[in-house]
């Protein structure tokens, strides 16, 4: 493992790179500029500890320009994202880009290269959705690279990505009113489940609700979301802006759920989070803002109990739904209720229509009947079909 240091003096900084080889410490290279001291760091680590074969690389390197980690850094740092997102794209590097494309020139990746990692996460029975996380945030890289001029052209394709698995979304993210039932009938505390699935709020919006955010006494009962739980993988959950600009907006309540509502709003201070949770064991402990890893947890716990068989009988639930199918079985009932794409995606607080369409538009229970009726009338044009029913 190499190490930099910062040397300052009169003219400015220089930065000496040190490192063992063997148990034995090898002379230092110093250098004018972290971005150099970091290369040669890397190269120092990727060979071992081998100065000359690093030389060579560097030397490479200077003769082709910047290499991937280059790029990478110098992209990274001009982008505006939230801490987690920064955090997921240096996890994303560290563990699977960076040792195969680290120290490749960025003029030098090809297709193949990309592929190959690809290949790798595949081997390793990595999920076509993590794959797609991982090898996918490469693209804005060498996009950057071609922004700078430090390459003509991107050799990104979105082909080279496995495809995404739409069967388990379609099979176990929409869920019968018989089947969310089952599932939070047996919660211990069954409210928040049956707030999403009555408005088809995020889990990281609905956590961040406080008391003021409900308008129970309103002529049409609604929630008001401005903000969401963010991510940072060192500091912890913290509340920030929600996903995007649209999905601040007010979502209607039906009677039912305001009822719900009700018994978290009465008696308690506007600022108070409306949903909480104990802060530690027994009936003293401090009670705070519900967490989504414990929406979650109880939520797959249930699900795993559900899908055990019990005494050789069948298992009561076959599928095996994560948290969000209660969003997306929100959203199958409003279609199927007669809500237009457009109202839904306001409604879900989409950043735009194509999001809904892409995630919901075959849901919509006309859509199979009026190809059927488009079918008809070609194949045979003196049909007269009769109009959808609204």
């Amino acid at each position: 493992m190499a190490v930099i240091q910062e040397r300052k003096n009169k003219t400015g900084s220089s930065f000496k790179v040190t490192w063992y080889q063997q148990g034995v410490r090898q002379k230092p290279v110093t250098v004018p500029t972290r971005a150099e001291a970091e290369q040669w760091k890397r190269l120092i680590e990727l060979h071992k500890g081998d100065q000359n074969a690093a030389g060579r690389d560097l030397a490479k390197v200077k003769r082709t320009g910047p290499t991937v980690a280059d790029v990478y850094e110098h992209w990274l740092e001009r982008h505006r994202g939230t801490p987690y997102t920064k955090q997921s794209y240096q996890s994303y590097w560290e563990n699977h880009l960076s040792p195969a494309l680290g120290t490749l020139p960025v003029s030098m990746v090809t297709a193949d290269d990309i592929r190959s990692i690809v290949r790798t996460m595949e081997e390793k029975k990595r999920a076509p959705k993590t794959i797609r996380n991982v090898v996918g945030s490469l693209s804005p890289i060498l996009s950057h690279a071609v922004t700078y001029n430090w390459i003509t052209a991107s050799p990104w394709d979105d082909r080279l990505l496995p495809r995404a698995r739409t069967l388990k979304v379609e099979r176990d993210q929409f869920l019968s009113l018989a089947e969310v039932d089952l599932i939070i009938s047996g919660l211990t505390a069954p409210d928040p489940y049956k707030i999403m699935l009555a408005t088809g709020l995020r889990p990281s919006e609905l956590c961040a609700l406080d008391v003021s955010d409900a308008y129970l006494d309103a002529r049409q009962p609604s929630i008001r979301v401005t903000k969401a739980i963010k991510q940072d993988l060192v500091n912890g959950d913290y509340i920030g802006e929600p996903k995007s600009p649209r999905s601040i907006r007010t979502v209607g309540l039906p009677p039912s759920a305001a009822e719900v509502l009700r018994a978290h709003v009465v008696g308690r201070r506007p600022a108070e989070p409306l949903f909480t949770q104990a802060s530690g064991p027994g009936k003293s402990a401090e009670r705070v803002r519900l967490r989504r890893k414990r929406l979650y947890q109880s939520w797959q716990r249930q699900v795993n109990k559900l899908r055990e068989p019990v005494a050789g009988k069948a298992p009561a639930l076959n599928k095996k739904p994560d948290l969000y199918s209660l969003r997306h079985t929100h959203a199958s009932l409003m279609l199927d209720a007669g809500m237009e794409i457009w109202q839904l995606s306001r409604h879900l607080g989409h950043s735009s229509v194509t999001v809904t369409e892409k995630h919901y538009a075959h849901l919509k229970p006309d859509a199979h009947y009026a190809a059927a009726q488009f079918a008809e009338m070609a194949f045979n044009p003196t049909t007269v079909m009769p109009a959808v029913e609204s």
